[in-house]
Order: structure tokens, then C-alpha cells, then sequence
């Protein structure tokens, strides 16, 4: 069949568009179904799919499709090497784990440790101490090392590791939780009485009630200790404290009312 142009202009040849040489360079036609002139015109150059109106033709052209099928395979297989070799790129090699071994042990603001490692090393290293609102280094010596880190909070969970001055190489980690230090954690009053819930982080300790003209003392034992106090005058000023077994000094204290 000769060339043919509809009423907008649009070339058309044995059913298909025709187009120039720039586009064809970058458009090719994709036939999809039997009907005539059912196509799709892919433009890889302007990143956009069109579908042109139906065309008149005659006969059947195997010969496109299976170009457009292997323009096909062709851009799934270049995704699938750039999507492999992205993946390739972004994985980094694990570093070399340290074997180190750990002795600690925890006051309520001090952590001490001892590190030892199973064969002599080379290079310098540093032990870290952190959790999410502190961080501490101090460095380490290759032939086993003993320290302390000090200023920590009561009652905290640490995480320490042994790590090359560069990073590259890390021991296992360790975690390390502070002692609780002793603490009036809540008081309630109501109808008369004084609540309490106390944490004591040795025995010997007292819970002192007491106002400008009286007291009340119960002894606390190691841990948790709950409990109450009968207000004598609701009218009064009381405070509520954990004082030492000499009842001088005062380890915590809040106000009741």
C-alpha cells in the first residue's frame, strides 16, 4: 500500500506510522493485538508512552513485535544490572571482630573495668562507654588494660567496646547497668496517711516522717520498701527522708505537705 496521511497530517504506510529519521532513532513502534492499527508508540527519547488513532492496513507484520519485544528484554535486563550493581556498591565489608573479655563492675555513679585479650595486638585502641545520653573514651593499652569511668547516673544501662582509634576493628559489646541509688520514688497522702515507695541500696537505712514537733522513723530493708505514716496534725509542715543509721545524714528527702 502507497503512504497516507489522515486528516491531521499524520503519515501512515502499510498500517504504520511513519516517521523520520531523528525519530526513528528513538521511537520505535510496538504492535500490540491483531486488530489494525491498534499500536503503541513508545518514545524512549521524550520519556513518555502516546497512543496514536487506528490506521487502515492489510496483512500482519510479525516482524515489529518481536523487535519490540527484544527492545524489551533488552531495557529490563540494563535495569536489572544497574539495580545489581547499585546493590553491590552499598554493601560494606564487616569489619574484623576484636576478641576482647570484659571484668566490670558498678557503683551507682562509677563503672570499672579490666580488659584482656587472648593474644598480643598491634595499633591503638580505645574503650567506649555510651547509651543514648552520654558518651565516654579512654584509651587502652594493647596488653590489657584497667580503668574507671566516673560522673555515670544511677540506675542506668551502659554499653562498652573495644575499638581500634580508627574504628575499623570492634570487640563484642558489653552492657553494665549502674546501681540504683536509694530514693523516695513516690508519696501519696490521703485520709490521713503518708504513702510511700522507697528504694534503699543498702541495709542500716532509715525513712524519717517528721514536722517542728515530732517524727516517726521505720527502718528500711535492701530493695523496695512500701509503706505509711499516720499524720499526727494534718495542719503541719512533715518531710519525708532516708537518712543514715545515725539520722545526720540525709541521703533524700521530700516534701509532704
Amino acid at each position: 500500500m502507497n503512504e497516507e496521511k489522515n486528516n491531521q497530517g499524520v503519515r501512515y504506510k502499510n498500517g504504520y506510522i511513519v516517521v523520520d529519521d531523528f525519530e526513528k532513532d528513538f521511537v520505535p513502534n510496538i504492535k500490540t493485538g491483531n486488530e489494525p492499527g491498534n499500536q503503541i508508540v513508545l518514545s524512549t527519547y521524550a520519556g513518555n508512552i502516546s497512543c496514536p488513532e487506528k490506521a487502515e492496513h492489510s496483512g500482519n507484520d510479525t516482524s515489529s513485535t518481536k523487535l519490540a519485544h527484544i527492545a524489551l528484554k533488552s531495557f529490563v535486563a540494563t535495569a536489572g544490572a544497574v539495580a545489581t550493581m547499585l546493590l553491590t556498591n552499598t554493601v560494606k565489608d564487616a569489619g574484623p571482630t576484636l576478641e576482647a573479655s570484659f571484668d566490670l563492675s558498678a557503683t551507682d555513679t562509677t563503672i570499672t573495668y579490666t580488659v584482656t585479650f587472648p593474644e598480643t595486638l598491634e595499633g591503638e585502641y580505645e574503650i567506649h562507654l555510651y547509651n543514648p545520653f552520654t558518651q565516654k573514651v579512654n584509651e587502652i593499652s594493647v596488653d590489657g588494660s584497667q580503668g574507671v569511668f566516673e560522673d555515670l547516673k544511677p540506675g542506668m544501662e551502659y554499653t562498652l567496646v573495644v575499638q581500634s582509634v580508627d574504628g575499623k576493628i570492634k570487640s563484642q559489646k558489653a552492657f553494665v547497668t549502674t546501681k540504683k541509688t536509694s530514693e523516695i520514688e513516690q508519696i501519696n497522702v490521703s485520709n490521713g496517711k503518708v504513702n510511700y515507695k522507697v528504694f534503699a541500696d543498702d541495709d542500716g537505712l532509715n525513712l524519717w516522717l517528721y514536722s517542728e514537733k515530732g517524727r516517726q522513723i521505720v527502718p528500711l530493708n535492701f530493695g523496695q520498701n512500701t509503706g505509711s505514716f499516720t499524720l499526727t496534725n494534718q495542719d503541719e509542715s512533715y518531710e519525708l527522708a532516708i537518712k543514715d543509721s545515725t539520722g545526720i545524714l540525709i541521703i533524700d528527702s521530700k516534701k509532704v505537705c
